[in-house]
């Protein structure tokens, strides 16, 4: 039992979320607040299945809202991680650098807070100037100032989840659904939060 699509031919039973919905949630609610020129980050699409999912679903939401897609506002790279932060950042400043886009959407919640507060440094305004986006709503998310605008990706359910079927597999129960899929959910806070930010 795998979490997360591995592959879009896998036959493995798996626990996932629907990756186009979540998209299409997030580029939605940065249009309601004003934004218009979006950039992914994620890992490696070399060899990490979610970030190709990710980055076919940004591109698919920017077109169903007719925003223009630009391959420089997506960065797909192995450094991308809360590793080694160091370079993550670097990279990500350097984006920020040259294709000034108004909002960052973040594969992890960490690697958005440390952003968000390396632009705060820097003299940029949470939501005004750019807003952000993490991936995963780790509990820090709401506390923090501003707060993180997360998808919320429910990690526990998808745990019990794959342990229920997993069971099931074991014992050799009959099981009717091989995949089970969430819909994550927008969690709209803060440093996104334009127009409700004056």
């Amino acid at each position: 039992v795998t979490l997360e699509r591995i592959s879009n031919k896998s036959k493995l039973p798996m626990v996932c979320y629907d990756t186009y919905k979540m998209m299409k949630s997030v580029i939605r609610h940065l249009i309601e607040n004003n934004y218009k020129n979006p950039s992914l980050i994620v890992g490696s699409t070399n060899y990490l299945y979610n970030a190709i999912e990710r980055v076919e679903a940004f591109k698919k939401a920017l077109n169903e809202y007719n925003l223009e897609f630009k391959e420089d506002n997506i960065l797909a790279d192995e450094k991308i991680n809360y590793f080694d932060t160091t370079a993550s950042v670097k990279l990500i400043s350097n984006l920020i650098k040259k294709n000034k886009p108004d909002s960052l959407l973040i594969s992890k919640d960490i690697l958005a807070i440390i952003i968000m507060y390396k632009l705060i440094r820097e003299g940029y305004k949470i939501p005004e100037d750019i807003g952000i986006v993490g991936f995963d709503n780790i509990e820090i998310s709401r506390y923090i100032k501003p707060s993180l605008t997360c998808i919320d990706i429910p990690i526990f359910k998808f745990g019990s989840e794959a342990s229920k079927l997993l069971i099931k597999l074991v014992e050799k129960e009959k099981v009717d659904n091989l995949v089970i899929e969430f819909e994550p959910e927008l969690v709209a806070r803060e440093s996104t939060l334009r127009l409700y930010s004056n």
